[in-house]
């Protein structure tokens, strides 16, 4: 969740409860860009690959 703080990313509204975390962002390709991140340590690879597409980050900004 801190990588995505740094591009922009701020916690949305809070949506009930539950164990995941809805960040967006606002630019100017999308008006709102959502991302849901589960609570967890170990992120799996598939939904940290799903996470960043979402987030619409380049391949640049994903090795860093």
């Amino acid at each position: 969740m801190a990588a995505l703080r740094t591009y922009g990313f701020v916690e949305a509204p809070i949506r009930g409860k539950g164990s995941h975390h809805a960040l967006t962002m606002v630019d100017d390709e999308n008006p709102v860009r959502l991302v849901i991140v589960p609570e967890r340590n170990a992120i799996p690879k598939g939904t940290l690959l799903s996470i960043i597409k979402q987030a619409g980050l380049t391949r640049e900004e994903r090795i860093r």
